[in-house]
C-alpha cells in the first residue's frame, strides 16, 4: 500500500531512510545519532521539504519499507523553511548549516523546475531490488498527473550511474549539470514528460 505519511507514522524509520539515502544528508546534518532527531523535528513541521506532507510511504503488511519525497518547488516558501530550521537547530547549528547550504547551493538550485520535483527515493536496505521504488514512482507519477501536470523532474548524482539509467530506462531525458565549485561532484538533472496515455511506463 502505498500512501502519504501521517504525523503517527514511524518517524524514525524515516528519518533513518533519508538520512542513509545521500551522503549530502550526513555532510549537513552531521553524525547519524544527531542528525536523526532533527530530521525527525523537520518531517513533522510543515514548511520545509522533508515535511511529511511531502512525502509518499509504501506499507507492507503496516510495516514501512520506503519512501518518496515528492513536491512543487514554487509551494516552498524559503523564508517560511528557514523559520522551520530555526525550530529545529541551534543558533550555532544554523551557522554551520547556512554556509554549507552555500557550498552545494548550484545542486539545491531549482530554477527552471516548473512541475513537481522528485527529491529522494529511500528504501530499507533488506527490500532493495524487489519493485518498491518503481512503484513509487510509478504511484507519484500519476498523483503529478492527477494534479494536472505533464512532467516531474528529479537530480542524481555524477557517480549514481546505475540510477542514471533506471531513469533513463523509463523515460527520463538529461536536461542539465551542475557542479560544486572546487569539488568534483555534482549533479545531473533529468525530466520526464508524460505522454497522452496517462501511464507512467511510455
Amino acid at each position: 500500500m502505498i500512501r502519504k505519511l501521517k504525523l503517527t507514522d514511524n518517524m524514525n524509520r524515516t528519518a533513518s531512510l533519508i538520512y542513509k539515502t545521500d551522503s549530502v544528508f550526513s555532510f549537513l546534518f552531521g553524525k547519524e545519532k544527531k542528525a536523526i532527531p532533527k530530521i525527525v523535528k523537520l518531517i513533522q513541521l510543515e514548511n520545509n521539504s522533508f515535511s511529511y506532507q511531502h512525502i509518499f510511504a509504501y506499507f507492507d503488511q503496516e510495516e514501512l519499507k520506503g519512501i518518496l519525497i515528492g513536491y512543487l518547488p514554487d509551494k516552498i516558501d524559503k523564508k517560511q523553511e528557514w523559520n522551520d530550521f530555526k525550530q529545529v537547530f541551534s543558533f550555532l547549528e544554523l551557522i554551520f548549516l547556512f554556509f554549507k547550504l552555500l557550498l552545494i547551493k548550484p545542486l539545491e538550485d531549482k530554477k527552471g523546475v516548473d512541475s513537481f520535483y522528485l527529491q529522494n527515493v529511500c528504501i530499507l536496505n533488506s527490500e532493495r531490488n524487489k519493485g518498491i521504488g518503481s512503484k513509487l514512482i510509478e504511484y507519484f507519477c500519476s498523483y503529478i498527473q492527477s494534479k494536472q501536470k505533464n512532467s516531474v523532474y528529479l537530480d542524481v548524482a555524477f557517480d549514481n550511474k546505475s540510477a542514471k539509467r533506471l531513469y533513463e530506462n523509463i523515460g527520463f531525458k538529461v536536461i542539465d549539470k551542475k557542479k560544486i565549485k572546487l569539488l568534483s561532484s555534482g549533479i545531473i538533472r533529468m525530466k520526464k514528460i508524460f505522454g497522452n496515455s496517462n501511464k507512467f511506463w511510455n
